[in-house]
């Protein structure tokens, strides 16, 4: 995963996917969830 999240030029990396998210964490990547960016303060 961090081989994968070196691609990524720009902090923060946005994704929709769960899934997705984990990966992007794990690979060290600063990742957020689209739904956290319009529900701000949401569990």
């Amino acid at each position: 995963m961090r081989e994968h999240c070196r691609q990524y030029s720009v902090d923060p990396v946005v994704c929709y996917c769960h899934s997705c998210l984990e990966g992007l964490l794990q690979g060290g990547a600063d990742g957020r969830h689209l739904a956290s960016l319009l529900f701000p303060g949401q569990p």
